[in-house]
């Protein structure tokens, strides 16, 4: 978690850019993550925990 905030508010780079994200995942050590990130395990977990923090009024949450 700590290298993920650094690269998004320290260095100012962009997570949802196919390069930038390329990138990240190689930093993290991740295999497959293009897979696991596209997987419906991963959204409905999302999902999931967004409505859940939305439920709690945790601020800056949305559903998109």
């Amino acid at each position: 978690m700590h290298r993920i905030f650094r690269f998004v508010w320290r260095d100012g780079r962009l997570p949802d850019l196919p390069i930038e994200w390329t990138e990240l995942i190689a930093e993290l050590g991740l295999r497959d993550g293009e897979a696991r990130i596209a997987s419906a395990e991963v959204k409905d977990a999302l999902r999931r925990n967004t409505d859940e923090a939305i439920a709690r009024g945790v601020f800056g949450v949305r559903r998109s």
